[in-house]
């Protein structure tokens, strides 16, 4: 087992394994099983059948299952009440024609960290929208007036856009895309010039974060760190990517971030793929 990834799924006893599958029959959950390194299947459910201390889930008739995964070992998942559970098992088919996922072994919950993270980047639109304010303060957000100068000299058709002089109250609206968001931090990616408006360690105000529909007010953010970052499709391009800390105005996002993380195909293919790891 990957040490590294084991911490996320943690053992149920055989009362608590018997009472997920009893939910998972009740609620009519979708039930997904896939061979390690290959796509998930979502299956409909029939029944669930507890019977010589195994526990065997019966599949809708008709259920279309590749013929080549029966008899094999496969790993499965299901959701009920916000949570995920995994298990390993066998597809196995009886004289009547009826097919059955037999659970072999324990079953796993999934532990969700508060720090994981929603990958943004490139699939899912996100934008840190951040008000730029030139202040005296060294705590807030400013911009390296000389640098600064040094880039317009040098890119001016793009500066101007932007401002035309700089003074003590300059301020402007950048627009910053998200890499990843999580409820305690967001990492944003920019260019040399969008750099320079941050400097590390600064406290951040006056922005906002917009994904797909929906704006989220942040009250203030932390610069964490500056790191090279290369965007395989723009190798040439110099790129940073810029660690916040985010402190959210009210509890909002962080429960539209639970709900999206619950219905995220993408993330649930990560997690599978750790599942598959953890457990072979």
């Amino acid at each position: 087992m990957a040490n590294d990834i084991s911490h996320k799924f943690i053992k149920l006893n055989s009362k608590e394994q018997a009472s997920k599958f009893q939910q998972l029959l009740r609620n009519r959950s979708p039930f997904y099983i896939w061979q390690k390194n290959q796509p998930a299947i979502s299956l409909e459910i029939d029944n669930v059948i507890f019977t010589d201390n195994k526990i065997l889930v019966l599949f809708r008739k008709n259920t279309p299952l590749p013929s080549t995964l029966l008899g094999q070992t496969l790993n499965s998942f299901f959701q009920v009440s916000n949570m995920k559970f995994f298990s390993k098992g066998r597809a196995v088919i009886n004289e009547q024609k009826n097919i059955f996922f037999e659970i072999l072994d324990a079953s796993y919950k999934y532990e969700k960290r508060v720090s994981d993270r929603i990958i943004t980047f490139p699939h899912r639109s996100a934008y840190i929208i951040l008000q730029i304010v030139k202040e005296s303060d060294d705590n807030v957000v400013s911009i390296a007036k000389k640098k600064f100068s040094e880039n317009i000299k040098h890119q001016g058709n793009v500066i101007s856009q932007i401002t035309n002089k700089l003074d003590d109250t300059f301020s402007t609206t950048k627009q910053f895309r998200c890499l990843d968001i999580s409820s305690v931090g967001i990492s944003i990616m920019a260019n040399r010039i969008e750099r320079d408006f941050l400097e590390r360690n600064s406290t951040i105000r006056n922005l906002s974060l917009r994904f797909e529909n929906e704006t989220f007010v942040i009250d203030s953010a932390n610069v964490i760190y500056i790191v090279d970052y290369v965007d395989p499709r723009a190798a040439s391009i110099k790129m940073f990517k810029i660690g916040l800390e985010t402190k959210w105005q009210d509890s909002r996002p962080i429960e539209f971030f639970k709900k999206i993380t619950e219905e995220d195909a993408f993330e649930r293919t990560q997690l599978e793929n750790e599942f598959s790891t953890f457990i072979s």
